[in-house]
């Protein structure tokens, strides 16, 4: 029996805050014949890291199960702190979107985030600098969609998974605004309409995942209430 939630039929959720550390995102993990991606590497803390591990082993790695890429969602420790783990241990690309990709391989501790936890980040190549406005990359017998949802940061980007049910991972597409990242509110605004005309019916954010009714209500939600800004902006 595989360890962490199933989402639909080819995902799973694999790491959540709580599960090992406060300041793990969510991670998800695409995977289909023996071929696997995951989104989002988490805190890249000790007890994420066997967190995902065990699940991982769970699937069958690594003798039937290949983890290709991870794709950050974008640049700041909670989701992208563990790349330097799936890269070095792993074997993995990574890959990311400017401007978030040159902090992740930099480890900016600003940028990042990872002085607000009194962290280091541990930079990282990313392998796969992805530049157009939406890519697709197959995963075994299926196809994500990776597409620009900028916003809480410029390099942020959401992954869509059309499955037995619409799946999109968000991370903090849809979160704070802050100038120390180079926020935008208008851009905040056209990737909450990029998301919408996916239709999904799974949304993963950094915190949790919202399915079918669950999905449509925090969705609306985001939209009513609108961006938020760090107060020290």
């Amino acid at each position: 029996m595989s360890l962490g939630f199933k989402l639909t039929r080819h995902s799973r959720l694999i790491l959540y805050p709580g599960l090992a550390t406060a300041i793990d995102a969510v991670s998800v993990l695409v995977a289909s014949s023996g071929e696997a991606v995951l989104i989002d590497s988490g805190s890249g803390l000790e007890e994420s890291l066997e967190a995902i591990a065990l699940s991982l082993a769970s699937l069958g790695y690594p003798e039937k199960l290949n983890v290709k890429l991870v794709i950050n969602t974008h640049g700041h420790i909670m989701n992208a702190g563990g790349d330097w783990w799936v890269h070095d241990v792993l074997k993995a690309t990574i890959a990311a979107r400017p401007p978030d990709s040159k902090w992740i391989e930099s480890g900016d501790p600003e940028r990042t985030g990872a002085s607000e936890f009194g962290l280091s980040f541990r930079g990282t190549p990313v392998g796969l600098v992805i530049t157009r406005e939406s890519v697709e990359i197959p995963v075994g017998d299926v196809t994500i969609e990776v597409f620009h949802t900028p916003g809480h940061t410029p390099g942020s980007q959401s992954v869509y998974l059309e499955d037995d049910l619409r799946l999109v991972v968000i991370g903090d597409s849809l979160a704070s605004l802050s100038a120390k990242w180079g926020s935008s509110e208008e851009d905040w605004w056209r990737s909450l309409e990029k998301i919408k005309e996916r239709d999904p019916e799974v949304v993963c954010d950094s915190i949790r995942c919202y399915i079918k009714e669950a999905a449509r209500n925090y969705l609306e939600l985001v939209e009513r209430e609108g961006p938020s800004r760090l107060e020290e902006d």
